[in-house]
């Protein structure tokens, strides 16, 4: 992070958008060689207890959430697939996470289909 940038942090008379910021920094960070052995782990268990348990609609969630977090959109959308079709129940977190999805990617026509099926109680939005 530039000096530039350090110094719009400490001023607390900026209206400093940190959704921007994290939207910056993603990508650097999904690159790092750590994040990158976390986040192997996570899909690991995560597989792990796809394979050998029975995940709940907050394990998917969970890792939509991680996925969304990363800046890899696809992977939101190929892990919300794969909850509907283990007949998991998406709730609102679930859909919260859809819309921020949709809304990074900018479709909002996805956002609004989104929030509309939780609006109506079917929680099963198609993406």
């Amino acid at each position: 992070i530039g000096s530039e940038d350090t110094e719009l942090t400490k001023s607390s008379s900026l209206n400093y958008d940190t959704e921007k910021a994290a939207a910056a920094v993603v990508p650097v960070v999904s690159r790092d060689p750590a994040v990158q052995q976390a986040m192997n782990r996570l899909v690991r268990v995560f597989d792990h207890v796809c394979e050998h348990g029975d995940p709940s609609a907050s394990h998917y969630t969970m890792m939509m959430s991680t996925y969304l977090r990363l800046g890899h959109l696809d992977k939101v959308l190929d892990v919300y697939r794969t909850m509907t079709i283990d007949d998991r129940k998406p709730d609102a977190t679930t859909c919260n996470v859809l819309i921020r999805t949709f809304v990074n990617a900018g479709h909002m026509k996805g956002a609004m289909q989104v929030y509309r099926s939780m609006k109506t109680g079917k929680r099963q939005p198609r993406p």
